[in-house]
């Protein structure tokens, strides 16, 4: 992971959200997993989608993205605005769902 993955992280799952430090920690373990599994050279994954009551907006899902074995970047965004959910709009070989 690079310090961009990190400082983003830091910034949008444990700065804006109100998770416990052990459910942050998973949803970091599953990050890493994610990236360890990956099988394609760039991917972005749905890692974690957030209860309403964890987040003061509506970026109810946490993605990563996995460029040659790296995680990149980690952002969130609304499950009810998917219109550029796919490997085209993301810019990716693939893309997929795998939740803690």
């Amino acid at each position: 992971m690079n310090k961009h993955f990190i400082e983003r992280f830091r910034e949008r799952v444990i700065k804006e959200t109100h998770l416990s430090k052990e459910l942050c920690r998973s949803i970091l373990r599953k990050c890493l997993q994610v990236k360890s599994n990956s099988r394609y050279g760039h991917e972005s994954v749905c890692v974690h989608v957030f209860d309403k009551n964890d987040i003061s907006d509506n970026e109810n899902q946490l993605w990563v993205i996995i460029r040659n074995g790296i995680l990149t970047t980690t952002f969130r965004r609304s499950d009810k605005h998917n219109h550029c959910t796919n490997e085209w709009g993301m810019n990716v070989d693939n893309v997929r769902y795998e939740f803690v």
